[in-house]
């Protein structure tokens, strides 16, 4: 259908100054360099997916984004090994 094609496109393609996968940015500012190296995360830039690099949005934080996040998985009682 027509807006699966949409969001696929937005997936794998980004506008100038537009984000995808919010979570993704925010796993790469909030995660600790040991959670970093256990997922083998790299960079925002080493990501196709990610190609104009770290786009902040205004007024929010990702680090404490994320850091909310994790919490509200901890509140939910997500198993460590559901929530990473």
């Amino acid at each position: 259908s027509l807006p699966d094609l949409l969001e696929k496109s937005r997936a794998i393609r980004q506008a100038k100054d537009e984000r995808t996968f919010h979570v993704f940015y925010q796993l790469l500012a909030g995660a600790g360099e040991h959670l970093k190296s256990d997922l083998l995360l790299e960079g925002f830039n080493n990501y196709r997916f990610m190609s104009n690099g770290n786009i902040p949005i205004p007024g929010q934080q990702d680090k404490d984004n994320f850091h909310e996040t994790m919490e509200a998985m901890h509140i939910m009682s997500f198993a460590h090994d559901e929530i990473l």
